[in-house]
């Protein structure tokens, strides 16, 4: 079985927040951005926003660096889970993420990060823009005209060609 991975197209993200809300709220059971398991870097000036998510990288530095060993690789669920049994609150794994995907939610004084809904993540599913893709990699790929950086190329591309 080939390993399905979270693909983030940030040209695409409208910056609508959507899939932080629809996290929080199925994480946690209220709307909270602070308890998403993903964040949005909002650019107002490009419009181009940067969507900040778990890679589920192969080496994890987050579970290399737990000084407890409370996160650890779910076989079933294909991601990195974080045991709170076993978790003392150190952010030694928010301080170690290359992609600064682990986060400290204050409200619950815990550490999070995706651990992709169990294998249908929410932030996908309310994605409109597209912008958040779940699958395996290099096969099923979404329309990439629904991208508006794919579609600013394809036109850009057509001008050059015509021209």
């Amino acid at each position: 079985m080939k390993k399905k991975v979270l693909i983030v197209d940030n040209t695409a993200c409208s910056g609508c927040m959507s899939c932080a809300i629809n996290c929080s709220q199925f994480h946690e059971g209220s709307v909270c951005i602070d308890s998403s398991r993903l964040r949005i870097e909002l650019e107002p000036f490009t419009g181009v926003h940067r969507i900040i998510y778990c890679r589920q990288c192969e080496d994890a530095e987050c579970a290399a660096n737990c000084p407890t060993g409370a996160i650890n690789f779910d076989e079933e669920n294909n991601c990195y889970i974080v045991d709170y049994e076993v978790c003392i609150g150190c952010q030694t794994c928010v301080d170690s993420c290359p992609y600064g995907a682990m986060f400290y939610d204050p409200n619950n004084e815990n550490v999070i990060k995706c651990d992709l809904c169990g294998g249908e993540p929410n932030c996908v599913a309310s994605c409109f823009t597209k912008a958040l893709w779940y699958g395996v990699e290099g096969e099923d790929l979404p329309d990439k005209l629904s991208s508006r950086y794919f579609h600013a190329e394809s036109l850009k591309n057509k001008e050059e060609n015509d021209g």
